[in-house]
């Protein structure tokens, strides 16, 4: 992702958040959550104006199921 400005919006999943960071055309998701997380994360994508073609990168933090869990699904 390029220098510029980006807007972050937090999505809550339970007892966890990801967040989606993203700017004209392009995105980036921070953890995708519990397994079946996914259809909130997308949800809230749409609500933001984000189309999943414009997720370029899903950073994990770490590789616990809470924070993983759904990031096969996400791509």
């Amino acid at each position: 992702m390029e220098r510029g400005i980006y807007t972050i919006k937090r999505i809550s999943l339970d007892k966890v958040s990801c967040f989606l960071i993203y700017s004209e055309g392009k995105a980036l998701l921070v953890d995708s959550g519990n397994s079946g997380s996914e259809k909130k994360i997308l949800e809230s994508m749409g609500l933001a104006g984000v189309k999943p073609e414009m997720l370029k990168l899903l950073v994990l933090t770490h590789a616990h199921f809470d924070h993983a869990g759904s990031a096969k699904r996400i791509k």
